[in-house]
């Protein structure tokens, strides 16, 4: 009787063990378990690389763990998740699984991660702001978070603030104006609308100023302030 109790316990054993292996074969392909997976890693690697196919049932399996890894995290207040979320939105990754692009929800994480001082959002606010994508334009607003991107130490919002002080930035005020016909001298009763062009100066230009930006951001490897400060020297 002994000996038999003896192999049941060497079976239980021998179960328990396969079970724990067969656990730790379940973990995704990146090596890592989902919840443990470093956020960049699930959303590069599993999702925007591959271009899973409708039959492609696994790829599609890990990309919604991915986006359901980071929605959950957006929502209880992690700021790089925020800000992946607002990318995801943005860039449409894996519209089979989460449709076409919505600009509003992209706008709506990258504020989120802003007030909660993750950096990387502040510039894509204020091109967001720039472009009035997802929300309404305010050339205002895309100065001060483009600013505070650069001042924040974001390589692509110091090379963007160095534009902006290249170029200067503006406000449109155009309008029409109605002005009575006028013809040989005497007045008409009827009107024309002429277009009277207008703006306001948000942020004035200043080239030492944005070679000072660029090369700052050419500190940090940005190609692009690279290839202007190549241009003016």
């Amino acid at each position: 009787m002994k000996r038999i109790k003896h192999i049941k316990y060497v079976i239980v054993y021998m179960v328990t063990l396969m079970v724990v292996l067969f656990c730790v074969s379940c973990k995704n392909h990146t090596g890592y378990p989902i919840e443990e997976a470093p956020v960049e890693e699930i959303l590069v690697e599993e999702v925007v690389y591959p271009e899973y196919e409708e039959t492609d049932i696994e790829g599609q399996f890990y990309c919604t763990k991915a986006f359901k890894y980071i929605e959950d995290m957006a929502y209880k207040g992690d700021a790089r998740c925020q800000f992946l979320l607002g990318q995801w939105y943005y860039w449409a990754y894996n519209t089979y699984w989460y449709g076409a692009k919505n600009y509003f929800k992209a706008v709506y994480w990258w504020n989120e991660a802003a007030q909660n001082e993750y950096t990387p959002a502040y510039n894509n606010l204020g091109i967001s702001y720039r472009d009035g994508i997802g929300v309404a334009e305010d050339m205002m607003k895309y100065v001060y978070w483009v600013k505070k991107g650069a001042e924040a130490g974001e390589g692509l919002a110091m090379k963007n603030y160095g534009d902006m002080l290249r170029d200067g930035v503006y406000e449109d005020n155009s309008y029409y104006k109605r002005v009575k016909k006028y013809e040989y001298g005497y007045w008409f009763g009827d009107y024309d609308e002429i277009y009277v062009k207008s703006k306001k100066t948000i942020l004035a230009r200043d080239i030492e100023q944005a070679k000072y930006w660029w090369k700052k951001a050419a500190s940090l490897g940005n190609k692009e302030a690279m290839e202007r400060l190549q241009k003016i020297y």
